[in-house]
């Protein structure tokens, strides 16, 4: 039996094609669940589809797209997602290293340090929304309690603060995943080039800014471009926290999307601003490649 299923695995090594038959279930279910759907919402952005006519929507050509374009709120859907990635991801990045640093030291509760460190990443997002909901209630929330304890009156949600308060509440959550990677890059740097600057008299700042930085700056590109590819695609906590609002002011393109589709009945409407969303990512995603070839980080 054993000599018959070697005999068997060694005709299919032999076989080319049998790397093309591994890799086709998998070809399958990408097909399935990632190119058809892309195809089908390319097709539903340039018809007028609505619940009741679904099945047979008229086409409609450019329609769609030219009214998004046209569209103040569409524009201020833009203008807040690239605010919202732009100082969520800055900061997350700034105090994960920040923090990373830190940890790398020697610390006698590392272990412990670590694990509180991560426990916010774990927290779905929706869960996250509930949770600071109901902490930022102005009628029985405990942070606006604290903060009109030491005289702050504004509140947190309003329209004013809504938005900084979000990316707070994101950068709270996704820190974390940021410290995990850079500590984890901190830990595979060679220690010859520090020991070289120490030797040479340098101080803390100038190894950090000569030595470390430039060594870290790979990993450090890599964490800036996951961020933003999952800062971008922030839906559920803004949702459950603020619904869009106070007005427009955390109204994200996820969120202008998710009105389109259920709150007007327009999947239309909602699958061209998702066209016309990745054709952005995509430029935003090619400008920053750019910059870092550029740069020479990697």
């Amino acid at each position: 039996m054993l000599l018959t299923i070697k005999r068997i695995f060694s005709n299919l090594q032999k076989d080319r094609y049998i790397r093309y038959l591994l890799i086709l279930p998998l070809v399958i279910v990408l097909v399935l669940i990632v190119i058809y759907p892309f195809i089908y919402s390319i097709k539903i952005s340039f018809t007028n589809a609505y619940t009741s006519n679904y099945l047979h929507p008229k086409f409609v050509g450019l329609k769609n797209y030219i009214w998004l374009l046209r569209s103040p709120k569409f524009w201020n859907s833009v203008k807040v997602s690239l605010i919202f990635v732009g100082i969520a991801v800055f900061l997350e990045v700034l105090v994960g290293l920040g923090i990373a640093l830190l940890v790398n030291q020697r610390l006698k509760v590392k272990k412990i340090t670590i694990s509180l460190l991560l426990t916010p990443m774990f927290i779905a997002s929706a869960i996250v929304g509930i949770i600071f909901r109901l902490m930022l209630n102005e009628l029985y929330g405990v942070i606006p309690y604290y903060l009109t304890r030491l005289g702050i009156n504004q509140g947190l949600l309003s329209k004013r603060l809504a938005l900084f308060t979000v990316i707070l509440i994101d950068v709270w959550q996704w820190t974390p995943f940021v410290f995990l990677i850079l500590y984890a890059g901190l830990q595979t740097l060679p220690i010859e080039p520090l020991e070289a600057a120490m030797v040479d008299g340098a101080s803390k700042w100038q190894s950090f800014r000569f030595v470390v930085l430039p060594l870290l700056s790979p990993i450090l590109a890599i964490v800036v471009v996951f961020r933003m590819m999952d800062a971008f695609k922030a839906f559920d906590k803004i949702y459950v926290l603020t619904a869009g609002g106070p007005g427009d002011t955390t109204t994200t393109i996820n969120v202008f999307t998710y009105f389109q589709a259920y709150e007007f009945d327009n999947f239309g409407r909602a699958c061209a601003t998702t066209i016309l969303f990745l054709i952005l990512i995509t430029i935003l995603a090619k400008i920053s490649m750019s910059l870092l070839y550029k740069s020479k980080l990697y």
